[in-house]
């Protein structure tokens, strides 16, 4: 997102402008210009298609293409803030770890902060880590592989490992009340609701205040 602003700007075209599926194009180009950059990378090459209203014909607009160039070292300053904001994120859950017994600030209990994910590609968030948390950060040696990784270590029955999942919004159904003058959300799971045996089952009975049609929910 802050990439395709700063594209936007550059170029220059008005966000206001494009359509739904031209954002997502724009997007999916402003990503893999993120995950293009290293360390050494000086500038960063966006390349933004548009619909070009004025060149259509038939009912049929055609593609302008668009070649930003952008500071690498401008992008990193200008995604700090956001990676600042990442990092108390991170304070907070290590500020937990004492209710559960386990003191950050002792290597024998808390060995490092594993790094994983394509962002630790990005200059400003390894930069802001080893700041923060020198020695106690360990790069993935493949950080873009992680998610399979965990997954092949927790489908191992003799790895020892449990994978718990807990829900991270509410979720549940809009539904008419007040004889449908009104709408509410109910709640069926709340956020970060677990299961000890890894099932979640709710029933919910609903009365309809009229009978015209059926009203499934997802």
């Amino acid at each position: 997102e802050l990439i395709l602003r700063m594209s936007l700007q550059a170029a220059p075209l008005e966000p206001s402008e494009h359509s739904p599926p031209e954002r997502v194009r724009m997007l999916e180009a402003c990503r893999q210009a993120k995950e293009s950059l290293n360390p050494s990378s000086r500038r960063l090459l966006v390349e933004l298609e548009h619909e070009d209203k004025s060149r259509g014909s038939g009912g049929r607009q055609a593609l302008t293409r668009h070649e930003v160039v952008l500071d690498a070292s401008a992008v990193h300053e200008a995604a700090q803030p956001l990676v600042d904001r990442t990092l108390s994120l991170v304070n907070r859950i290590f500020a937990t770890l004492a209710h559960q017994g386990i003191d950050p600030s002792n290597p024998r209990e808390l060995g490092a902060l594993y790094a994983v994910g394509g962002s630790t590609a990005f200059v400003p968030v390894m930069r802001s880590l080893r700041q923060h948390f020198k020695r106690k950060l360990c790069a993935a040696p493949q950080p873009q592989a992680s998610t399979a990784i965990g997954l092949a270590v927790a489908a191992d029955a003799d790895s020892g490992i449990l994978v718990r999942e807990a829900v991270t919004r509410h979720f549940g159904v809009w539904r008419e009340a007040e004889a449908g003058r009104e709408k509410v959300f109910d709640a069926i799971f709340s956020k970060d609701s677990r299961s000890a045996d890894g099932a979640h089952v709710a029933t919910r009975s609903y009365r309809p205040a009229h009978s015209v049609g059926h009203l499934r929910y997802l």
